[in-house]
C-alpha cells in the first residue's frame, strides 16, 4: 500500500473514534436529563397528592402534612420523616404541619439533587445539577 492509502486509513480510524466518543457523551447526557425529568415528574405528582391530602377534612388530613405518604413508593409510613429508594435515587420526605420538604438525590454520586417545598396551596422546586458544573 502506498503512503497516501495508509494515511487515509489512519485518518478514517481517528474520525470514527471521535464519532464514537461524541455518541457516548450524547447518550450519557440524555440519560442524565431523563433521570432528572423522571424524578421531577414524580415530585410533582407527590406534591399534588400532598396538597390534596392537606385539604381533606380533619378526619383524613387534619389540615396538616403529617401522616402523608406517597402510595407509589411505599405501603405505609413509620414516622413523619420518610426515606424511599427507587431506581432513580433516594427520596427523603419530611412532613411538618404546614410544609412538606421533598429531596431527591441521584443514585450516581455528584450527579443531581432536586429539592421541593410543598405548601398548602403551591409548591416550589429547584434542581441542582452538579453534573453540568463539572
Amino acid at each position: 500500500m502506498g503512503q497516501q492509502q495508509i494515511l487515509f486509513i489512519v485518518i478514517g480510524l481517528i474520525i470514527a473514534g471521535i464519532a464514537v466518543a461524541i455518541g457516548m457523551k450524547i447518550f450519557n447526557a440524555n440519560e442524565h436529563i431523563s433521570e432528572i425529568d423522571a424524578a421531577s415528574n414524580e415530585i410533582i405528582s407527590m406534591a399534588t397528592l400532598a396538597m390534596g391530602y392537606y385539604k381533606k377534612p380533619k378526619e383524613a388530613g387534619s389540615r396538616s402534612f403529617k401522616g402523608f405518604f406517597y402510595p407509589f413508593l411505599c405501603d405505609s409510613i413509620t414516622d413523619d420523616n420518610q426515606t424511599y429508594y427507587t431506581s432513580i435515587g433516594k427520596y427523603t420526605v419530611i412532613a411538618e404541619d404546614k410544609i412538606l420538604n421533598i429531596t431527591v438525590f441521584s443514585k450516581k454520586p455528584n450527579a443531581w439533587q432536586i429539592v421541593c417545598v410543598v405548601y398548602p396551596t403551591r409548591y416550589s422546586m429547584s434542581v441542582n445539577d452538579l453534573w453540568l458544573q463539572q
